[in-house]
């Protein structure tokens, strides 16, 4: 146990969540977090794997807390954004989740404002078509396409089933209206965008080639 005259932060945290019979913690910790890292090792009882992505944290600890029926704990250092998915998928089947974020200075790091992470933003360009993998298929095989047409839901009402708001473009016009709306409004929002079947987005790198090789347009 740390002398209570030279406990930091790190230490309550850690304390806290061995007296919670926490046993097994996964984190990706930037340097906001490595306090954390640093006490671990007053805290045996504490197990902690350190993954190589916040997406993966966050997945790493859904998984655990399905398993085996116990709180599943994620620390991430700066990269809240990257762990937006495994929260989602946590929240949607009622796991038991707990994630902590640590944050630079904003003082120190340009990079690290304040963010008001919830409620999100999604945008879809909807093709029809399986992106990266058609667009392959078509500039560097001929356009010999192989399982990629594909068939989504209808995003809009898909938005609305989880009590987001959901709006559809098939034009500029559209568009330009739906993401303005989008900005104004405090909740959720999802929007579909239609885009043409084949359009592709560049730059892209040929099969077995460099990046210096990089393909900039058709």
């Amino acid at each position: 146990m740390v002398h209570p005259l030279t406990r930091l932060g790190a230490d309550v945290l850690l304390e806290s969540l061995a007296v919670q019979g926490i046993t097994h913690m996964f984190g990706c910790c930037h340097e906001s977090m490595l306090p954390v890292r640093y006490a671990l090792h007053s805290y045996p009882c504490l197990s902690y794997i350190e993954m190589k992505h916040e997406q993966a944290v966050v997945h790493a600890a859904d998984g655990y807390a399905r398993a085996s029926g116990r709180l599943g704990v994620a620390i991430i250092g700066s990269g809240i954004t990257n762990s937006i998915t495994g929260i989602a998928t946590a929240l949607s089947d009622s796991v038991p989740l707990l994630v902590i974020i640590g944050r630079p200075s904003p003082n120190d790091h340009l990079y690290a404002p304040d963010l008001d992470i919830f409620p999100i933003k999604i945008a879809v360009l909807n093709n029809g078509y399986l992106g990266m993998v058609r667009q392959w298929q078509e500039l560097f095989y001929q356009g010999r396409y192989s399982a990629v047409k594909i068939t989504s839901p209808d995003f809009v009402k898909l938005a609305k089933a989880y009590g987001a708001i959901g709006s559809a473009a098939d034009s500029e016009e559209e568009a330009e209206k739906i993401i303005k709306n989008a900005l104004t409004n405090d909740g959720p929002v999802l929007l579909d965008f239609n885009i043409a079947e084949e359009e592709n987005v560049y730059p892209i790198v040929p099969p077995g080639q460099s990046n210096d090789q990089a393909i900039l347009t058709r």
